[in-house]
């Protein structure tokens, strides 16, 4: 089997990966080795070296002398998640959904803390949000995260909404809110921040975390189900 591509080393990767995490390959089991790689897809060891490169960096490999190990998805990171992500047309919703529940639960730590530290940078960008035509809910949590000043909540935030996003929108997924509903929102928001109510803000943001979650899983099943 011949890999065509500009990047041969990348195509190469993908492909392993994809079995790797398709279960082709289990924990703990031994992968080919270099040449038989090389043998199998018509490349050169080098480009089979780089792969496996890429495989390790990813947490995905383990490298010895004595050969290469696959690591089982349970001990990888975040950099994990675009590539299970991938391995479907559409995003699989469970994943899409066990991703989500993390942000649903990082609630309880960014909304005290961004009152607390820019109560007024919370509200200068809640205002301007009202005044858009075509307003997202889910732009809520990311304002609260950024002004929460906590960097840990930020690099896994930046890294679901890196992952997350942008799949959704190559498998097609734009949906419309009710802007009267999501107004009506930001203005009870709004007042429960400058009153520093803070469990008032956490109830107000989950709510409507919750009510983005439970459209995405039925607006991917649709797509799902239109696609087979």
């Amino acid at each position: 089997m011949a890999i065509n591509n500009i990047n041969i080393s990348d195509e190469l990767y993908i492909t392993l990966r994809n079995e790797v995490l398709n279960g082709q390959y289990l924990p703990g089991e031994r992968m080919p080795s270099e040449r038989d790689i090389a043998k199998k897809f018509d490349v050169s060891r080098g480009v089979a070296r780089e792969a496996y490169k890429k495989l390790q960096q990813l947490g995905l490999l383990n490298i010895e002398s004595s050969g290469s190990r696959v690591i089982s998805i349970k001990e990888c990171t975040l950099d994990c998640l675009g590539p299970l992500l991938d391995l479907k047309e559409i995003p699989d919703p469970n994943i899409m959904e066990e991703a989500l529940d993390i942000g649903y639960h990082l609630i309880d730590l960014a909304v005290p803390k961004a009152i607390a530290n820019n109560q007024k940078s919370l509200l200068k960008k809640i205002k301007s949000l009202k005044r858009r035509k075509n307003i997202n809910p889910r732009e809520l949590f990311f304002i609260f995260a950024e002004d929460s000043e906590h960097l840990v909540l930020l690099f896994i935030t930046n890294g679901l909404k890196k992952e997350l996003l942008g799949k959704l929108e190559s498998a097609g997924y734009s949906p419309k809110y009710d802007q009267k509903v999501i107004i009506s929102l930001l203005s009870s928001l709004e007042k429960s921040i400058e009153e520093k109510n803070t469990s008032k803000s956490i109830e107000i943001l989950k709510g409507a975390f919750d009510f983005t979650r439970k459209q995405l899983r039925i607006n991917l099943n649709k797509l799902i189900d239109s696609r087979n």
